[in-house]
């Protein structure tokens, strides 16, 4: 078991070590993380970017190399130009999906990754893919420096890359949770399954809301285009998740 939300070191990574993560589908993961800026605000990457001026936090400067002062220049052009009192206001409302579809259809134009994140620009994902796909490949994958060595300009190659990198021998689904625990468990393990049942996972959704709720049939087809690496990878469909 590892930290919520780091990597792992490079010698687990490249160890026989069985390596167990979780996978949610990219239409829920919107909404989660939409969710948890309107509950948490600050505690939110995508809210701290959207709403503050952070010239360094976030921009990845380092990684960015002798490129860093004119990215540093594009950032700040690109959050000046951005109202961050009507950012704010989108997350105002958990229950409004007509705010979550402002603020998707942001986080998923290619022209606000430089405000969302230094290390999403520079990779250049963003041209093709979304932010989940990164965080996927970022937190998933073994070789970071081709992942943003800006070699990867389509999503073929993505696929790819992400193929021969992906580190993970199995993935739990949010979706499924506890059948695919129950199945790792089963098959991979000695361990006595009598207490799958109580197994809890998070879930961060609106009180009183499903996905459906939340998604037109054009971001339904927006998501599935940018987070296509995923929805190829783990046969993820809309209509067979959430209706």
């Amino acid at each position: 078991m590892y930290q919520h939300h780091l990597k792992p070191s490079v010698k687990i990574i490249n160890s026989n070590l069985f390596k167990l993560a979780s996978i949610r589908d990219p239409w829920s993961f919107y909404l989660s993380l939409w969710t948890y800026g309107c509950k948490y605000k600050s505690q939110s990457g995508p809210y701290n970017a959207l709403t503050k001026l952070r010239p360094i936090k976030g921009r990845s400067l380092r990684q960015a190399g002798l490129m860093a002062p004119a990215k540093m220049a594009l950032y700040l052009f690109a959050f000046l130009k951005e109202d961050s009192i009507k950012n704010l206001k989108l997350y105002a409302d958990a229950n409004d999906p007509d705010r979550f579809d402002t603020w998707l259809r942001k986080i998923l134009d290619p022209k606000f990754a430089i405000i969302l994140s230094g290390s999403y620009y520079n990779s250049g994902l963003h041209k093709f893919s979304g932010l989940f796909t990164y965080r996927y490949c970022n937190l998933y994958c073994s070789n970071e420096g081709y992942l943003h060595s800006g070699n990867i300009t389509n999503l073929n190659r993505l696929k790819d890359s992400e193929r021969v990198n992906c580190y993970i021998d199995y993935f739990l689904h949010t979706h499924s949770l506890h059948s695919d625990f129950e199945h790792f468990v089963h098959k991979h393990t000695n361990f006595n399954t009598h207490s799958i049942k109580d197994f809890k996972f998070n879930a961060s959704k609106p009180k009183g809301k499903v996905t459906k709720d939340f998604y037109p049939t054009q971001n339904i087809r927006l998501v599935e285009e940018k987070e296509a690496l995923l929805c190829d990878k783990f046969n993820y469909n809309f209509s067979r998740l959430h209706l």
